[in-house]
């Protein structure tokens, strides 16, 4: 299981999990053991078989460090007969099954308006409020909410509390109207939005693979080259992971008792993660930003989150790999105050 990052390290557990040590099996590959579970750099592509040990006789042949289990992992060897050219490649995509429900603009701004109304009215039951009227009749009190300075309560972005309404723009210090200023670094105005947060940072992610192998071989030798190109998106939108490999594989008879060859594998990876299940990963910003900051201000610029009432967290669109970063501008991901 990994966390969904196409970079991430799966986790392999074949006797369950204990309370001391590793509890990963030992991985043997062509003979040669590890304790490291990183496979990513494998080419899928080059495994002949796979077989895994779980009872005694994993501890019969590799002793007590077998005492979570063994994989072993055999590649592709060449084969007697003429040389055989091969070509494997595939092409998909990855999508998220359910999209979170997050509350549009005007929802916020009513369910700001709710929660407002609801809390000033339970803190001061019997305290200033008459307790004659039902909770809905002082919660529909218009007159109440717009005359009584005790409960005027107001959104910096959405006015006062007995009459919310939707801007035209948000700045910095709050604004409702048709003429907010000029755009300036300390006055980085920006037109309301409406941005679901979560389906801005997520996309179809493409992966592919394209295998190109040769092998072959005679009574006395036998031979196996394989390059691999692998790419993978990940569904959130500045990961990715992108491998090239390349293994050969050889083997030559001198005489009857003696065998001659290599085992070789070279592979470069490329990737990109975005911190995963912390504070500042994109997730974690998409569902704590509100819905009224949009993705760009009126520059065309990354807007941010310094508008007052908009919270701390930060625009998730922006990240190091993103290609639409147009100015020096893109890394102030906060309005300055």
């Amino acid at each position: 299981y990994t966390s969904g990052d196409p970079t991430a390290i799966g986790s392999i557990r074949i006797r369950g999990i204990g309370t001391i040590n590793d509890n990963g099996p030992l991985i043997v590959i062509d003979g040669v053991s590890t304790r490291d579970q990183n496979l990513n750099n494998i080419n899928p592509n080059d495994i002949e078989s796979v077989q895994i040990l779980k009872d005694a006789s994993a501890s019969s042949i590799y002793g007590a460090q077998a005492s979570n289990g063994v994989i072993i992992i055999t590649t592709k060897h060449g084969k007697t007969g003429r040389m055989q050219i091969s070509y494997n490649g595939y092409y998909g995509t990855q999508k998220i099954n359910k999209w979170w429900d997050l509350l549009d603009t005007e929802g916020w701004m009513n369910y700001w308006q709710r929660a407002q109304k609801t809390s000033i009215i339970l803190r001061n039951w019997g305290e200033g409020l008459n307790t004659d009227k039902t909770f809905d009749q002082l919660y529909n009190d218009n007159n109440l909410w717009a005359t009584n300075p005790a409960y005027m309560t107001s959104h910096p972005q959405f006015g006062q509390i007995a009459n919310v309404r939707l801007p035209d723009y948000i700045i910095p210090n709050g604004y409702i109207g048709n003429d907010p200023g000029e755009w300036s670094p300390t006055n980085r105005v920006t037109r309301l939005g409406n941005t679901n947060w979560f389906k801005e940072i997520t996309q179809f992610a493409p992966i592919t693979s394209h295998q190109l192998s040769a092998s072959g071989g005679t009574d006395n030798s036998n031979y196996n080259f394989g390059f691999n190109y692998f790419d993978q998106k990940g569904v959130v939108y500045t990961t990715f992971l992108r491998r090239y490999s390349f293994r050969v594989n050889t083997e030559l008879k001198v005489k009857n008792a003696i065998k001659l060859g290599e085992n070789f594998t070279f592979a470069y990876t490329n990737q990109h993660s975005e911190g995963w299940q912390n504070e500042g990963w994109p997730v974690s910003m998409a569902y704590r930003l509100v819905p009224w900051v949009p993705v760009y201000d009126v520059r065309g610029e990354f807007a941010g989150s310094g508008a007052n009432g908009a919270g701390n967290a930060q625009n998730p669109y922006y990240g190091p790999q993103n290609k639409l970063c147009k100015t020096a501008f893109c890394i102030l991901l906060n309005y300055s105050k």
